[in-house]
């Protein structure tokens, strides 16, 4: 090892050289560093279901539907509409014509709400003409039908009036009634109406009965109202 005949002649500038060396390698392991760094992130975005392409971003909002080949969300349908009625005492509906409704008495009664008392008649010869004037006016709008119910009836009227009115009230005004006048003695409805809202409403009562339907009225101060379907 210390034979002279196997010596090396130095190198000349060896330390910039292994400086350059070192350079060289440092600048290719940072570029080797950075590809894998842009193939991991390509495969990431390849693999999120959000960025795909032809696939729609996820959202928490209301959800729209894309109809294909068109560029405008279409929102889902809106709720129907809400009939509102009016609280007591309001323009043009007096409360003495329209007082609050009463909540029956605990009997066994299809009947939810009964008309008031105050100012109740008993039927007179006037009555089966306008009994059959308002039953052939309902449905006609839901602001007249209101006009010509008690507010007993409200209730029903805003759940159940649509578009065109209820159907019902058209079929009922179509038939000929099988019978047109007071609460009958005796009869089972004649029962129910006196448990369920006492003997003031059902001495005022008046019944049309028709192939398919009870409809109840009353008249309160000159004015004939529907009040119910039994």
């Amino acid at each position: 090892m210390h034979d002279p005949g196997w010596s090396l002649p130095p190198w000349r500038n060896a330390e910039r050289r292994i400086r350059r060396t070192a350079r060289r390698q440092r600048a290719v392991t940072a570029g080797l560093a950075m590809a894998l760094t842009m193939v991991l992130a390509g495969v990431a975005l390849a693999a999120s279901p959000v960025l795909r392409p032809g696939t729609a971003p996820v959202a928490g909002g209301p959800s729209h539907h894309v109809t294909r080949g068109a560029n405008r969300p279409h929102p889902s349908p809106s709720p129907s509409r809400q009939f509102l009625t009016p609280p007591v005492g309001s323009t043009g509906f007096p409360a003495a014509i329209y007082p609050a409704a009463l909540r029956p008495r605990p009997y066994r009664s299809t009947l939810a709400l009964c008309p008031a008392p105050a100012g109740l008649e008993r039927p007179g010869p006037a009555t089966p003409a306008a009994a059959a004037a308002v039953l052939r006016e309902l449905s006609s709008g839901f602001r007249a039908d209101l006009r010509v119910s008690d507010r007993s009836a409200w209730p029903f009227l805003a759940t159940s009036w649509k578009a065109g009115g209820i159907p019902l009230f058209a079929e009922a005004a179509r038939s000929a009634p099988r019978y047109s006048g007071p609460l009958r003695p005796r009869a089972a409805l004649t029962r129910a109406v006196l448990g369920a809202c006492g003997t003031q409403v059902a001495n005022a009562t008046w019944v049309i009965v028709t192939h398919g339907s009870r409809l109840l009225f009353v008249t309160r101060r000159k004015h004939m109202l529907f009040y119910s379907l039994a």
